[in-house]
């Protein structure tokens, strides 16, 4: 859950969210995913329907830096030190609420910024009730549900904003929020703890439900912590600087890796021993990398939360099923577990019931799987409460065919032939890069052809075909169409680019094309309830040229654009609601407007973008395009 390891060696918990992002910060954006149940807003993508593929946040960017999930609350920090946070903030459950630190009780759909505000923030951690973060100058804040004294305030009052622990100070390096609990460690290497102690889960030599309410060390003591993982549950695990590994707390399902039954309130180590351990994961279920690769699992195993392809809790460290020792960071969740590979391939496991495995369904797995998403580029992931939460990195990214100038809020439907997660060079699927799902279809792929440089020609009969099931926008709504094409050499009549809604009459679809008409010239045409034309000598196009083309709606106004250059726009008078949200590419809005031309991209937004943004993503596309 609250674990959130990214960097490639762990040496300095310090440096645990700087060595990536001094590489990275200002070279390809990071983009935030989500997945799994969205109730109470926690997917922050503006609504609380359940996704079983990634999607983009609301707030979209590409400039996430690190995110950490809670029960049903999420939290993320940018590279601007920005932090931002959404979800529930009732938990009526305990009482406990304001977790999202902003001075109410009002739970948020959308990303927003805690009360306080700040763009120094370090590293955030959410817990079952609360959040804890540190800044960039070291100081440790808290908030949210307080019943068990999990803020560290000396009290157990809630607070709905951030506030300091009771012990103060400028030396706090990393944190960990769990169930009523919470770890930090300082710059000295010391462990601190505090909250209830029921299960020993303190590690403070106490089994009872005594409440600490200010930061206490471990009976371990020691200054040479190096990270810790505090659980839903009633437990903690910790690592050295010496690569030991400690466990305690309740070990009702072996979750101490002892191999026994006997709860501890004292930090033990596990029955594997060693001194090679690299990161750790807790959940209801224990996960820890060595620093050969491999990943080892052991505790509750009632979903198949262990990986194992086999029922049972194990009380002793074992490997997944999937093996191998090339593991580079887990993150455990409520009852399913999260890891990335050293190649950036993202893999989950265990329960589904939400989706929150990302892999288009709801059953449960009992070995790794990929996401739906697929990719070799992912940085960073955080599990929870039946969701998900990852940071795609753009080291691996082709800047080719998915620019920095990319702008992802509001992005629904994303294609791009030269991209090869969205289409491999095979088969009849062109997959949507925006994980909202709205994969199209090839229609006569005998008459389309693939050319490895990265558009389609789509012949006499050829194009493509969606459903369009997932959030794509409609009639009245604010919405952008975008794609790069090149027309052959004869312009023809109605060449359909991009429709909403499938096939249909006159003022039932919305679609951009081009069309000869030999009393004005050539145009673009926008048929939304009536055509809105532009002359091509006014749109500065040519046959036989790529070129953007991008028609925008704000809800008044419409506009289309020709490379980034507003040519046309005019106030429809007549807008009707389409009944359907198919979605064609290289067609539409009649059966007989096929383009019969080459497409390499096609975009679509659910909001009208900027004329910058537009600018933006021509300027980082036109040198693929020989512009």
């Amino acid at each position: 859950m609250p674990n959130q390891f990214l960097s490639d060696e762990f040496g300095d918990i310090e440096d645990y969210f700087v060595t990536d992002y001094r590489l990275i910060d200002n070279f390809v954006g990071d983009t935030l995913w989500v997945w799994g149940s969205g109730g109470n807003g926690r997917l922050g993508n503006n609504a609380t329907t359940q996704r079983e593929v990634p999607v983009t946040t609301f707030a979209g960017g590409t400039n996430w830096k690190q995110i950490s999930c809670g029960n049903q609350h999420t939290a993320a920090i940018k590279t601007d030190g920005t932090l931002w946070i959404w979800g529930d903030n009732t938990s009526p459950a305990f009482g406990a609420p304001g977790k999202l630190g902003t001075n109410d009780t009002t739970s948020r759909s959308t990303p927003v910024t805690t009360f306080v505000g700040g763009n120094d923030w370090k590293q955030v951690s959410c817990g079952y009730c609360h959040t804890a973060a540190i800044k960039n100058d070291g100081s440790l804040w808290t908030w949210g549900g307080n019943p068990f004294g999990e803020l560290g305030i000396n009290n157990t009052a809630n607070r709905s904003t951030p506030v300091t622990t009771f012990a103060g100070g400028n030396n706090w390096k990393f944190v960990s929020a769990g169930n009523s609990i919470t770890g930090a460690i300082k710059t000295d290497g010391s462990l601190w703890v505090w909250g209830v102690a029921q299960g020993g889960r303190l590690g403070n030599n106490v089994g009872s439900t005594t409440t600490f309410p200010t930061p206490v060390t471990t009976f371990a003591g020691g200054n040479n912590w190096k990270q810790v993982s505090c659980a839903r549950g009633t437990n903690m695990i910790a690592v050295k600087t010496d690569g030991s590994l400690w466990t305690w707390g309740d070990n009702s399902n072996g979750q101490l890796g002892t191999n026994d039954a006997t709860s501890r309130s004292t930090p033990v180590t596990t029955f594997a021993g060693g001194n090679n351990w690299k990161q750790v994961s807790i959940g209801y279920g224990m996960a820890a990398i060595k620093t050969d690769g491999t990943l080892w699992t052991w505790g509750e195993n009632d979903n198949g939360q262990l990986g194992i392809n086999a029922a049972g809790s194990r009380s002793t460290p074992v490997t997944t099923f999937a093996g191998g020792n090339n593991w580079k960071s887990v993150d455990c969740g409520y009852k399913h577990n999260t890891a990335i590979k050293t190649d950036g391939s993202l893999w989950t496991w265990g329960q589904n019931n939400g989706g929150q495995l990302g892999n288009s369904d709801t059953t449960t797995r009992s070995t790794p799987v990929t996401t739906f998403a697929g990719g070799n580029n992912w940085k960073q992931v955080s599990a929870a409460a039946q969701f998900t939460a990852a940071i795609k990195s753009g080291l691996n990214v082709d800047l080719s065919f998915f620019p920095v100038g990319l702008v992802t809020d509001g992005l629904v439907l994303h294609l791009d032939a030269k991209n090869t997660e969205s289409y491999p060079g095979t088969g009849t699927t062109w997959t949507d890069l925006s994980g909202r799902g709205n994969n199209l279809t090839l229609i006569n792929p005998s008459s389309i052809s693939w050319n490895n440089s990265g558009y389609f020609s789509t012949g006499a009969t050829g194009y493509f075909s969606g459903s369009g099931t997932a959030s794509i926008p409609i009639g009245n709504s604010n919405y952008t169409m975008m794609a790069w094409v090149r027309q052959p050499s004869s312009w023809g009549s109605r060449r359909g680019i991009i429709s909403i809604g499938g096939f249909g009459s006159s003022g039932v679809s919305n679609a951009l094309r081009t069309a000869d008409n030999t009393n004005v010239g050539n145009f673009l045409h926008w048929w939304y309830s009536y055509d809105l034309t532009v002359s091509n000598n006014n749109a500065g196009l040519s046959a036989g040229t790529w070129f953007m083309v991008t028609a925008q709606f704000d809800g008044t106004n419409r506009r289309v654009w020709a490379n980034a250059t507003n040519v046309g726009s005019d106030t429809p008078g007549n807008v009707h609601n389409v009944q359907t949200t198919a979605v064609l590419v290289g067609n539409g809005p009649d059966p007989s407007s096929l383009f019969q031309g080459d497409i390499a991209q096609a975009l679509i937004y659910n909001r009208a973008l900027t004329a910058a943004e537009i600018q933006q993503y021509y300027n980082f596309c036109k040198p693929r395009f020989g512009l």
